[in-house]
């Protein structure tokens, strides 16, 4: 009886193993990532992400930027930037789910539905503690994402999805404009 109960927990493993390598395949490779998203009250994000923690994200006036060393977050409406280690930061979690991928998480497959891959990722030492991603295998073209943690759940509708665009250091550094109340917390 044991054999079958363990042999129905480590199914999904194994329908799904060549699903989930070409998956790591596919982001294994990817040196960048940008995307556009939508939660459903609305609010309108966009991203771009490289290897080694950095990224550019904007939502509803705000700005946060990371270089992989330092992260800006600036709020143009209160002329106030805001700047701190990127190992002490905690982001929005749309850019920790894109950084978490392209830097190897441990991924499993929770199930498939039409052309969907659900696909669990862990998000340890983040405000999150997991995303849950719709995946399309044909083109492994992310289409939602799921975080999930203590304070809730977010849900993020992918609109746009391109795989390594390119970047320049320039993306991921932040310059406040003149006269900007600047906080620095890394002190």
């Amino acid at each position: 009886m044991r054999w079958w109960v363990l042999s129905i927990l480590l199914l999904p493993s194994v329908l799904y193993a060549d699903e989930l390598e070409g998956l790591r395949r596919f982001y294994g490779r990817l040196r960048s990532l940008a995307l556009e998203a939508v939660s459903p009250d609305g609010v309108e994000v966009s991203l771009k992400v490289a290897r080694g923690n950095r990224f550019r994200a904007v939502w509803n006036g705000h700005l946060v930027v990371s270089d992989g060393d330092t992260v800006w977050s600036y709020i143009p409406a209160r002329r106030q930037v805001l700047i701190s280690s990127a190992s002490a930061a905690l982001g929005s979690g749309l850019e920790q789910v894109i950084t978490t991928m392209l830097e190897q998480a441990p991924l499993t497959v929770v199930r498939r539905s039409a052309d969907t891959l659900y696909v669990r990722c862990p998000l340890s030492e983040f405000a999150f503690a997991e995303a849950l991603l719709m995946v399309r295998p044909r083109n492994w073209q992310l289409l939602g994402i799921e975080l999930r943690g203590e304070a809730g759940t977010q849900r993020w509708h992918i609109r746009s999805f391109q795989p390594n665009p390119p970047v320049t250091a320039r993306d991921f550094r932040f310059q406040p404009p003149a006269g900007t109340e600047v906080i620095d917390l890394r002190r």
